[in-house]
């Protein structure tokens, strides 16, 4: 959190996604939405956004210039901390040969933003725009209430303490979730993301059949609440692949939309026949457990490989790594 004082009162804005409030979630979500349909300008969600944070309205009666004053100090707070962009270069290859520290604040930050150097200058004439970064190491909606008479449902935990990813996730829970949010993305069915709802909120004892059940009681949770939901478990999904030790399970042919193409599906029955238990067993398993065990027996299975001498590119085909990640498990 940064803090910010003013007239004597400390304010604190979130300088990361897991620092915000559920309310300040959907809040946030809400204007990237309107800035991905061109409705608003990227400068305009950081206003918008450190208003609402400090609950600063605009002052009704003031000058021109005094306005213009009030917007730009406000978009400074914003801008200070907008953990919500990330920089899309057109050309992938223009940040290679980048000093390490300067493109790591490039991928985040305009270099029209920054000091004047020449690669900055250079950056200067790429083609590149704003996305919003949607890479979340919690579930920042605990909790979804399906009306104003009915308990709150509990959702799924998700979250990383002290470098220790821990989930109430089970391994089918999260499988099932998967698919059906994945369905989502491609045709936008409201009934699907009232089952994905169900599924991530849907307590203790998950199965899909009980999931699917429920399902239509979240009609009642308004659209852009669910959206929220939805894209918080894609940013989950984003975490999982790209910062953590399991990233070398989840295959990545593109950066931008990072997939996983491991089928946990099929992964559970692989195991299952390995004799690590039955099917149900396996899906009632803990989602971090479920993924050491995949990560267990993806070095096994490398090593194996490498203790009859198996040529490198056979072990690379029949893996699908790379030879980073294969020295990386298996030097």
């Amino acid at each position: 959190m940064t803090e910010i004082v003013l007239k004597d009162k400390s304010y604190f804005l979130p300088e990361k996604w897991d620092e915000l409030t559920p309310d300040q979630f959907i809040f946030l979500l809400d204007l990237l939405n309107e800035y991905t349909q061109g409705k608003r300008e990227a400068r305009s969600v950081g206003i918008n956004f450190g208003m609402y944070v400090l609950g600063i309205k605009k002052p009704r009666w003031i000058t021109s210039q005094q306005q213009e004053l009030f917007y730009e100090n406000i978009a400074w707070l914003g801008e200070k901390t907008a953990f919500w962009w990330k920089v899309v270069y057109q050309n992938r290859d223009a940040l290679n040969n980048i000093d390490p520290g300067l493109r790591k604040k490039l991928k985040r930050t305009l270099p029209e933003d920054l000091p004047n150097t020449p690669e900055v200058r250079v950056l200067r004439r790429e083609k590149k725009w704003l996305e919003p970064d949607f890479n979340f190491s919690s579930n920042i909606i605990p909790t979804l209430k399906l009306s104003r008479a009915w308990a709150s449902c509990r959702g799924y935990r998700f979250s990383v303490e002290d470098d220790l990813l821990s989930s109430s996730l089970t391994a089918g829970q999260f499988s099932d979730a998967m698919t059906i949010a994945g369905q989502y993305a491609t045709g936008k069915n409201s009934e699907l993301l009232n089952l994905l709802c169900s599924i991530l909120y849907s307590g203790a004892n998950y199965s899909f059949e009980k999931a699917k059940n429920k399902a239509p009681e979240f009609c009642l949770v308004k659209e852009h609440i669910k959206q929220a939901v939805f894209i918080n478990f894609e940013g989950i999904k984003a975490f999982l692949t790209t910062k953590t030790k399991f990233a070398i399970l989840f295959r990545q042919s593109d950066e931008k939309a990072p997939k996983i193409t491991v089928g946990f599906n099929n992964t559970i029955y692989t195991l299952s026949k390995n004799g690590y238990g039955d099917t149900e067993k396996l899906m009632q398993l803990n989602l971090v457990t479920f993924l050491d065990l995949m990560l267990k027996e993806l070095i096994d299975a490398v090593r194996s490989m490498k203790d009859i001498e198996m040529d490198l590119d056979k072990i690379l085909k029949n893996t699908g790594l790379t030879l980073q990640q294969l020295q990386l498990i298996a030097p």
